[in-house]
């Protein structure tokens, strides 16, 4: 199953890459639709995911949607924040996961701030809002292609230990291009990257290490971390932008990023041994 995970969880960024290139490009076209036209269309691919889930539940085995059916074959347990925080204390790797799967929203957190900081110093409101629209075109387009042809090859031949230090290297060369050329072109380019980075490399990874764990700690502690680790580290990003002086920005902002990439390397470095480890002995965290 490790290895249908590695083929099929790039399949999906694929197709959620798509998804993202289509939002701005439509947004392009707002004064042609409208506002209403647009409403209409969202809600009109809103309603297919219902239909997607009734065929996935319909075609797919239920065997092949459980990883571990002798974990999930147990009575129901207590679920909540707190049950999936005792998960994490628990098992050192869901709370190394959930690190590694989160701090990346940090730095990317300080970069954007000077991105739109630069951007808003040149465009007027109406022209912003056009560069902004440009930048996540390019930012789907980017990802997408990356998705399409490195994602399934890096995961397979660099392994899911290996690949969880990509991300965080490449982001500390961005960080140190950021930080000597701090001009808007640079920056438009390095968060293009990030962003790209993040959804077709770091999320696809992110998700293939929750293959060793049980349903029961996925839907727990995936819940968490996705919507309550990811908004803490965005505040964390945004309380050291705003505590730090916009003219020092790039310089203490830099310094900052890469203290906090050296800590994220060393923890993705444990937690990725641990994950092969706990791979090769089919053992499933409950």
């Amino acid at each position: 199953r490790t290895e249908l995970g590695k083929r099929g969880y790039p399949l999906v960024y694929i197709a959620a890459q798509a998804g993202n290139l289509a939002g701005p490009t439509l947004a392009t076209y707002a004064e042609l639709l409208g506002f209403l036209g647009l409403f209409l269309i969202a809600a009109g691919v809103l309603m297919i995911i219902p239909v997607v889930i009734h065929l996935y539940k319909t075609l797919v085995p239920e065997d092949l949607r459980q990883t571990d059916g002798a974990a999930n074959a147990v009575k129901k347990k207590s679920t909540g924040a707190f049950e999936a925080f005792r998960l994490m204390g628990k098992h050192p790797y869901l709370m190394g996961l959930a690190f590694v799967a989160t701090v990346y929203e940090i730095v990317g957190t300080l970069i954007d701030f000077q991105f739109k900081m630069t951007a808003s110093q040149v465009f007027s409101k109406e022209a912003l809002a056009a560069y902004l629209g440009q930048y996540g075109q390019y930012t789907a387009s980017v990802g997408l292609t990356f998705a399409i042809l490195g994602t399934s090859f890096v995961v397979r031949r660099l392994g899911v230990r290996w690949s969880l230090l990509v991300y965080p290297m490449l982001l500390g060369g961005i960080v140190v291009m950021v930080r000597y050329f701090p001009v808007l072109n640079v920056l438009f380019w390095a968060m293009v990257c990030v962003k790209m980075l993040s959804y077709a490399l770091n999320n696809p990874v992110k998700e293939l290490m929750y293959i060793p764990t049980s349903k029961d700690v996925k839907f727990k502690v995936k819940a968490v971390i996705d919507g309550f680790g990811g908004k803490f580290a965005k505040a964390a990003g945004s309380l050291i932008n705003g505590s730090i002086n916009p003219a020092m920005l790039v310089a203490y902002g830099s310094m900052a990023s890469l203290g906090i990439i050296g800590i994220w390397i060393m923890i993705a470095v444990v937690v990725g041994r641990t994950y092969d480890e706990l791979v090769e002995n089919k053992q499933i965290l409950d």
